[in-house]
């Protein structure tokens, strides 16, 4: 830190509260530019000033860029600008506000206020972010999740476990898997989120849901292979239909499932077939060659390199 830095940001920041006053936004955020990127002790008491009276509020400039050739567009933000800077020196002034903000801005400003409650760690926060996400507010879940953590790692694992406890909804628990999976080793919650994901895909209405797919894997649910494999009919074996639930089946056993591959081949689409040429390459077991070798001479030039990259 040095004396240097905070001379070149008073300089900076003179003429600010002037600009911002005659509403030059534009020129406020190259001045705000400037002193994001020096290294200051401790914010300048003006900045605090300007961002308590500044409304939340996103101007948006058009002009035409004669050397481009096309508009130019550009979006400013001056309460958010200097946030950026403030959030760093975890200023209790501006915490009221940021929570305020979490509950009242625009989407597209919310995130900048739930992104400085986790780096500032307000833990007032806490109850609005939890109430987000049992709203499904599900646009920022995963910028809600990280601040969370950041703010109390241990009260978000416990709402984590008290939620899938209680069978929460399906976009309420795949929030909850994906906070669960940040503790690997706790059985206890690996346990939980299994239990809820097998719940989830016994009901027909969520097994169409391409989310669930991934947690199925991350969790390794081994109790719904059967589910999934009833789900794959051979006459519909297409990239939209079957790609999410055979991919599922070879990850959680890449092997097992050889003879259901050789089986839906033939009728798979040419996206698919390419996929499942890959999955017995892989195998190569006899077996599996065998029925890779079929496909030597296919028409397509796709399916001929995924045969010739399998055997290799």
């Amino acid at each position: 830190m040095t004396n240097s830095d905070e001379e070149k940001a008073e300089l900076v920041l003179t003429p600010l509260e002037k600009l911002y006053n005659q509403k030059e936004y534009q020129k406020c955020n190259v001045l705000l530019g400037l002193v994001s990127r020096l290294r200051l002790q401790e914010p300048i008491p003006l900045l605090i000033e300007i961002y308590k009276k500044a409304p939340n509020e996103t101007i948006t400039y058009r002009w035409i860029d004669e050397e481009k050739g096309h508009q130019s567009i550009q979006s400013i933000n001056v309460k958010v600008g200097i946030l950026e800077i403030l959030k760093k020196y975890k200023i209790p002034e501006i915490e009221e506000d940021i929570l305020e903000n979490i509950q009242s801005a625009d989407q597209d400003t919310q995130v900048k206020y739930i992104i400085a409650a986790g780096e500032m760690g307000i833990q007032e926060a806490l109850p609005l972010l939890i109430h987000l996400l049992e709203q499904d507010k599900v646009f920022w879940r995963g910028f809600i999740l990280p601040a969370l953590f950041q703010i109390d790692e241990a009260k978000t694992k416990q709402w984590i476990v008290d939620t899938l406890k209680g069978k929460p909804s399906l976009e309420l628990s795949i929030t909850c898997f994906e906070g669960a999976s940040r503790f690997r080793d706790d059985d206890e919650l690996h346990s939980l989120a299994k239990s809820q994901i097998i719940g989830l895909y016994r009901s027909k209405q969520n097994r169409r849901v391409k989310r669930l797919f991934a947690y199925v894997q991350l969790y390794k649910v081994h109790e719904v292979e059967e589910l999934i494999a009833e789900d794959l009919h051979v006459e519909d074996i297409t990239m939209i239909s079957s790609y999410d639930r055979l991919n599922t089946l070879v990850t959680l056993n890449p092997i097992g499932y050889r003879d259901l591959l050789i089986r839906l081949l033939p009728s798979a689409d040419e996206t698919m077939k390419r996929f499942i040429i890959e999955w017995l390459g892989k195998i190569k077991d006899e077996v599996s060659l065998s029925a890779i070798r079929e496909y030597q001479n296919f028409p397509s030039i796709d399916i001929r390199d995924a045969v010739k990259k399998a055997l290799m």
